[in-house]
């Protein structure tokens, strides 16, 4: 008798499940969530989550962080959104020097797509300029092959 309690419970529960359509998918974490919100240049949902205190350092498959796709306004970001999402994500203690799989840091992907204010802002916040990628570039070297002597300009005066 017990055992056919737990048999229609278990039935009963496998059929809602159908019904309602679960998923094996698992719900993106809060730092897949501010990784999403930063490429997509979403300023208020950025300071919405920052109030949950995610881990703004937290990576991506390729290594990428949630400053790394604000620098590389790669997605319907407009240049001011994506500097004031860089600046969040800084002042809530996103590093400036972290390496993607790939050994380029935010200061290397912003050099490299011509943002000379997002370069800036790195620098400001202590981005060393003489990190090396895994070929061996450092943003100076991605800046003059993409053809930005304004960026170039810039970082040969840095120092570290």
């Amino acid at each position: 008798m017990a055992m056919d309690i737990v048999r229609r419970i278990f039935a009963t529960l496998l059929l809602m499940l159908f019904v309602v359509g679960a998923s094996a998918t698992p719900a993106p974490t809060l730092e897949e969530r501010l990784r999403d919100a930063a490429l997509a240049g979403d300023v208020p949902r950025i300071r919405l989550l920052l109030n949950s205190w995610p881990d703004v350092n937290a990576t991506d498959d390729n290594g990428n962080t949630a400053l790394m796709f604000a620098a590389c306004e790669c997605g319907p970001a407009r240049n001011s959104d994506s500097l004031e999402l860089m600046h969040l994500l800084l002042a809530n203690g996103a590093d400036p020097n972290f390496k993607n799989n790939q050994g380029e840091t935010a200061l290397m992907i912003a050099a490299a797509r011509g943002r000379l204010d997002a370069v800036r802002l790195l620098v400001e916040h202590g981005a060393e300029a003489k990190k090396l990628d895994q070929r061996g570039d450092t943003a100076l070297t991605l800046a003059v092959q993409s053809g930005y002597s304004d960026i170039a300009e810039l970082l040969r005066t840095v120092k570290r």
